[in-house]
C-alpha cells in the first residue's frame, strides 16, 4: 500500500522520545529553560545546519518505568518559521557513564529495558505544523554506527559526545525525503533538562 503524505500525528514510538506529544512542535522560544546545546554533523555528506539539540533527563515514566533516570538526547531542525522539521533522537543513554554505546533499532527492540548497555535510535521528518508525520524511517544495525559519551558535567547537568548513524526510509512513505541517510562526524555538547517541553 502506498502512503504519500499519509497524516500521522507525531507518537511516542516514532520520536523515541518516551514523552506524549502536543499539536503544535512549533519551536517555543521559553524552551528548554537551560537554553540549547550545540552540535556538528553531516547529513548524507553535508552540513546539516542550524539545529539545535537538549538533553532530557526521563522521570516519571509510567508506560516505560525502565526509562526513568536515562538521558534523551535529541536532534531537532526548525523551519525558518519554527516549525519542527526532522527530529534525531538517542534514547537510554546513562548519564553516569563515559563509554561508547551499541545503538539499536527502537521500533524493534521498543519494549526492552534500559541500562543493558545500548542506546536506541529514531530519525523521521515532519511536516506542516511540525505535528504530521512525513517520512519514518528504520535505524540500519548493518552500517557501522557508534555514540560515544565523552564527558558528563554532573554539577553544570551537560553530557557531550560523537556519533555516526545511518537511517533507511521505510517503504510506505513515496515523497522526496532521502531514502538512506546516514549522519558521519558527529559531535555534540548539551544541556540536560528534566523539563520536558512534551509533558
Amino acid at each position: 500500500m502506498k502512503i504519500n503524505k499519509f497524516k500521522i500525528y507525531v507518537k511516542l514510538v516514532f520520536l523515541g522520545i518516551l514523552v506524549g506529544c502536543q499539536e503544535d512542535n512549533s519551536l517555543d522560544p521559553e524552551w528548554p529553560p537551560t537554553g540549547w546545546g550545540e552540535v556538528t554533523v553531516l547529513r548524507n555528506g553535508a552540513s546539516w545546519s542550524k539545529i539545535n539539540t537538549i538533553g532530557i533527563k526521563v522521570k516519571n515514566q509510567v508506560t516505560l518505568a525502565s526509562c526513568n533516570g536515562f538521558v534523551s538526547v535529541q536532534f531537532l531542525r526548525y523551519s525558518k518559521e519554527g516549525y519542527l522539521r526532522e527530529i534525531l533522537t538517542f534514547d537510554g543513554i546513562a548519564p553516569d557513564e563515559l563509554r561508547s554505546h551499541q545503538i539499536l533499532s527502537r521500533y524493534k527492540r521498543y519494549n526492552e529495558d534500559y541500562g543493558n548497555g545500548s542506546v536506541y535510535a529514531t530519525y523521521g521528518t515532519l511536516e506542516d505544523d511540525g505535528d504530521v508525520s512525513k517520512s519514518s524511517f528504520l535505524f540500519d544495525e548493518s552500517r557501522p554506527h557508534f555514540l560515544v559519551i565523552t564527558h558528563v558535567d554532573t554539577t553544570n547537568h551537560t553530557i557531550s559526545g560523537n556519533f555516526s548513524a545511518t537511517f533507511i526510509k521505510r517503504p510506505e512513505f513515496i515523497n522526496d525525503d532521502p531514502d538512506t541517510v546516514r549522519f558521519v562526524n558527529g559531535k555534540f555538547s548539551t544541556p540536560i533538562t528534566d523539563k520536558s517541553r512534551f509533558l
